[in-house]
């Protein structure tokens, strides 16, 4: 799939400490790159944000991606901790 990482959501990853952490997230980047469908993504599910829109997120040990998925273009939007990432996601569509 085509897959758009902006900077800000690079620089989020960036600032993840544990290292292991970072690779898997890395890895997961990796694997939806890889992907030919939605469906071949591992651990994804739809997110609502309650104003209709659907987003999805990728579980990744404790802690979350969120990505949306336009016309086969997958846009990564938030990285973060389980705990706080749905704090913010969906809300922000994009950064």
């Amino acid at each position: 799939m085509n897959t758009d990482l902006p900077k800000a959501f690079l620089h989020r990853v960036e600032k993840i400490r544990d290292k292991t952490a970072r690779d898997k997230i890395n890895q997961a980047i990796k694997a939806v790159k890889k992907a030919e469908s939605i469906k071949e993504i591992p651990h994804l599910r739809k997110v609502e944000d309650g104003k209709g829109g659907i987003s999805y997120r990728i579980r990744v040990g404790d802690y979350r991606i969120g990505i949306r998925i336009e016309n086969n273009l997958v846009v990564f939007v938030d990285v973060g901790p389980r705990d706080k990432f749905y704090n913010t996601f969906p809300t922000i569509l994009f950064i």
